[in-house]
């Protein structure tokens, strides 16, 4: 492909599933050096993670990839997720010092959370289509600028008392860093990139690669003390729409 042609589409597809194989396997090595019992092979447990996230990361990195340049009106969704992760952690901090019947607790926060998140995208796309409509504006530039800093601000004091929140349990910890860092992969999948002229040379074998990984994943799931373990090492699997039994 020439330098100066049109993106291949095939590229995008290739390159998404190809970075998520990679993204899969950093991720799963960390989890294989958490896993400690003796008794359950770490291979099998890398297996497991690798094949489990890629099949995650890999559609979903392609997704994004062929979606890019994303349509302004699509950031209000995760702009708005991000404002709402501070008063959601401040309250997921409150609900549980006050409230001591877990089920009630969590179907009361689940609640919360739907119409915090939903206000928040809405009032993200109200903004968003202000600043679209005043493109041309003398202070169009100021003001998306006031706002980048604003929302950015506002979303790191969200992630950071949503990963205190997470991280002062011990039970939590595991699952507060694993998304923080699947987040980070799902960031590097979309958005990373890599020359035309290496994604010709490995086309082949991407499709073949991600699809023996996710039918390994498959069989080290159906083991018992493999699952339980990756459970225990790599809690975000559990979130994955992958069999775990």
């Amino acid at each position: 492909m020439n330098p100066g042609s049109e993106r291949d589409p095939r590229d995008d597809l290739v390159v998404g599933f190809a970075l998520g194989l990679v993204a899969a396997a950093v991720l799963a090595t960390v989890a294989t050096l958490r896993a400690t019992d003796s008794t359950v092979s770490r291979a099998w447990v890398w297996i497991g993670v690798w094949g489990a996230l890629a099949a995650v990361l890999g559609p979903l990195g392609a997704a994004v990839r062929s979606a890019r340049p994303l349509p302004l009106g699509a950031w209000c969704i995760p702009v708005g997720i991000a404002l709402a992760l501070a008063p959601l952690g401040l309250f997921a901090r409150i609900l549980k010092a006050t409230t001591h019947h877990r089920p009630l607790g969590a179907v009361t926060f689940a609640i919360i959370s739907i119409g915090v998140v939903l206000g928040a995208i809405a009032f993200s796309a109200r903004v968003i289509t202000e600043l679209a409509a005043r493109r041309n504006s003398p202070s169009f530039r100021t003001v998306r600028a006031l706002s980048v800093i604003a929302a950015a601000l506002l979303a790191l004091a969200g992630c950071a008392v949503a990963f205190r929140a997470l991280a002062g349990d011990a039970e939590l910890r595991p699952l507060a860093v694993d998304t923080v860092l699947l987040l980070v992969a799902v960031a590097a999948v979309g958005w990373f990139r890599l020359p035309a002229a290496r994604v010709e040379r490995v086309r082949p074998l991407v499709f073949l690669a991600w699809a023996v990984a996710v039918a390994a994943a498959i069989i080290a799931l159906r083991r018992p003390e493999v699952a339980q373990m990756i459970a225990a090492s790599a809690p975000v699997v559990r979130l994955l729409p992958v069999p775990t039994s």
